[in-house]
């Protein structure tokens, strides 16, 4: 069972790690981390810098994770290592947004 709630939520983001430069897309998040849509392998273990604009914060929000899983047919499963008191303001806010919805 997940510690964390993960919603459904959907943006364009950019992951760089060593040599690497990808492109995709979340298609969930939590406020430990993301799901992200890529077409491409990634080691676990790997650390990231996801990024990606969130409702309410200006300009890209630049996250420090680590592949947690990673399925060539999927994508990956990313964890977030810190997050700035913004960036949590604006997921928690997205979380609690989706839950009400529901």
């Amino acid at each position: 069972m997940r510690a964390q709630p993960r919603v459904e939520f959907e943006v364009d983001v950019q992951l760089d790690g060593d040599g690497v430069q990808l492109t995709g897309r979340t298609a969930d998040l939590s406020p430990g981390g993301a799901f992200v849509v890529i077409d491409q392998l990634l080691p676990i273990g790997e650390r990231v810098d996801l990024s990606m604009r969130l409702p309410g914060v200006r300009g890209v929000c630049r996250i420090p994770s680590i592949v947690r899983w990673s399925r060539v047919d999927r994508g990956v499963g990313l964890q977030f290592e810190s997050l700035r008191p913004i960036e949590v303001w604006a997921i928690n806010r997205i979380v609690r947004s989706a839950a009400r919805s529901a």
